[in-house]
């Protein structure tokens, strides 16, 4: 249950969730007449915007307009990761893959009146080589901005970065940097790209999740959310008061339907899937540099999918078996396991009115040639992610350990094969004929039913909503 709201005027309500929706905006220094003052007061490079000077799109993107394109950013990250070299980067989108044009970084320091401007080192496509071939005019393809931080300021984080086209342009955008550091870093945490679910309302199946990671050993559960019913809304927010679920709002980049009109996004995501399929990367590498300092591994993965130890119980015994067996996790930029579909109960009845540990059928062999693969990356050694594997590293050498399927398995529970060109007809039928019974969630079933149950009955369902 959300938390009263008792001693809190609707000025303060309005304000905390605005900047939790507008959280790549700094709202508070923008706000800060002191400090806007401050920055605003100098006519030597550039202008520091008022935040009514921001050009919006869409509440998480920021508009700069070049000679050639639109630049629609996103967000702003430190990264001190490559020794005496640190770096702030963007995410951002552009119409073309791999082509964004020159821009301009000014980094704004609380305590200097004057930006320091370097030029952008390069970016690159979020999404490596593999170019989708279509083109919308309000495609934006996501790409990984890179800022060096020059010496005079090497050892300051800046607070603010504005971009422009040429060298001490005036800007109309303006970015935290975000740069999280608590005390310990904790091991792992699960993301879970945009989810639009606003006509289906899956809250049991949803908590049943949810429970097995924390019990397997999430930290933390991070959900990008465009649409979704009143009642899965209930259940972030119970888990968010808990610490142990975070909701980050995402949208669309460019002119299309946002998350106030789930009525008319569904009309794009069947027929212009390569849009969403391609904003997911967005929400995949704000996942890596939001948590840079915070996790030391992150997964991607979606509601239909377990990361399953098969000797241990949870992901910290696994790690530290193969870390005791000459293949420690910290040495690789990722953690695969190879993808197991799940085709429901072996007996056809519910056993435990659980869907996840009731479905107790998979395939016996994993799908051909290692295919959509899914584990762990490690934030201390990648540049640019994709869910199913890494696109690059910082060092430029990415090494990826394969998991045993003696040690652990991807489980994906579905009704059928992913219709891709590599599982044909008759693989998928191979596939569902060559079944074997696979209990290991059963492992968590009195911890994780136990707590369905707490949480089913703690949340206020609305009955219409209930499916």
């Amino acid at each position: 249950m959300m938390k009263p709201l008792a001693n809190k005027s609707l000025h303060d309500i309005y304000m905390e969730k605005e900047i939790k929706l507008y959280r790549n905006l700094p709202i508070r220094l923008l706000l800060d007449r002191d400090t806007s003052k401050f920055w605003r007061g100098q006519s030597v490079c550039g202008k520091f915007p008022r935040i009514y000077d921001i050009r919006l799109r869409n509440t998480q993107y920021q508009s700069l307009n070049t000679t050639n394109q639109t630049v629609l950013l996103h967000g702003a990250y430190y990264d001190d990761r490559i020794p005496g070299q640190p770096y702030i980067r963007l995410i951002a989108g552009g119409r073309f893959a791999n082509g964004l044009p020159p821009m301009f970084c000014q980094m704004w320091f609380r305590d200097q009146k004057y930006p320091v401007e370097v030029p952008v080192a390069w970016s690159r496509y979020l999404h490596g080589n593999g170019v989708h071939g279509h083109w919308h005019p309000e495609m934006f393809f996501g790409h990984l901005i890179t800022c060096p931080i020059p010496e005079k300021v090497i050892h300051k984080v800046p607070d603010v970065v504005t971009m422009v086209a040429n060298s001490c342009d005036r800007s109309y955008n303006a970015l935290k940097v975000w740069n999280e550091r608590p005390k310990k870093i904790k091991d792992f945490a699960i993301c879970v790209k945009s989810m639009w679910s606003p006509f289906k309302d899956n809250t049991k199946a949803l908590i049943e999740w949810i429970e097995i990671n924390i019990a397997q050993g999430a930290k933390s559960i991070q959900m990008y959310v465009q649409t979704i019913t009143p009642n899965i809304r209930k259940v972030f927010d119970h888990y968010e008061q808990l610490g142990l679920v975070e909701i980050f709002q995402m949208e669309w980049p460019g002119s299309v339907p946002t998350s106030a009109s789930p009525w008319l996004q569904q009309w794009y995501y069947p027929n212009v899937t390569w849009i969403h399929s391609s904003f997911d990367h967005y929400a995949y590498n704000d996942c890596l540099y939001r948590n840079l300092y915070k996790f030391q591994y992150i997964a991607l993965l979606d509601l239909d999918e377990l990361l399953m130890p098969t000797q241990h119980k949870t992901w910290r015994g696994l790690f530290q078996d193969l870390k005791n067996n000459g293949n420690d996790p910290l040495d690789y930029s990722s953690i695969m396991f190879y993808h197991l579909y799940f085709f429901g109960n072996k007996t056809g009845q519910s056993q435990t009115g659980h869907a996840m540990m009731d479905s107790d059928l998979r395939t016996a062999i994993p799908i051909p040639q290692a295919w959509q693969i899914k584990g762990f990356f490690n934030t201390q050694r990648n540049l640019i992610v994709f869910n199913h594997y890494t696109i690059d590293c910082i060092t430029r050498s990415c090494e990826t350990y394969h998991v045993d399927l003696s040690m652990g398995q991807l489980n994906h529970y579905r009704s059928d094969c992913v219709k891709v060109s590599i599982i044909t007809p008759e693989i998928c039928s191979t596939m569902k004929n060559t079944l074997t019974q696979d209990t290991l969630t059963k492992r968590y079933e009195d911890p994780v039913a136990l707590n369905v149950f707490r949480t089913l009955q703690t949340i206020d369902f609305d009955p219409i909503y209930e499916g």
